[in-house]
């Protein structure tokens, strides 16, 4: 490009890609309830999500 006084100058043009950004919230639960994880955030923002996971924890003396 050129300045009106014949000058030439740099332009840069370019642009930010949007990524998601994912948290999460975790809550133990007994061994015999259940959750679905549930959307905690106010869901204004396209690009950010906030869940509360809850999980079970195992019955004493299971192994994986």
């Amino acid at each position: 490009m050129r300045k009106p006084g014949g000058n030439d100058t740099i332009v840069k043009i370019g642009f930010k890609i949007p990524y998601p950004v994912i948290d999460f919230e975790t809550e133990n639960l007994a061994f015999w309830q259940t959750a679905q994880p549930q959307r905690i955030d106010d869901e204004t923002h396209p690009f950010y999500e906030k869940w509360k996971i809850k999980v079970p924890r195992g019955q004493k003396g299971d192994s994986i």
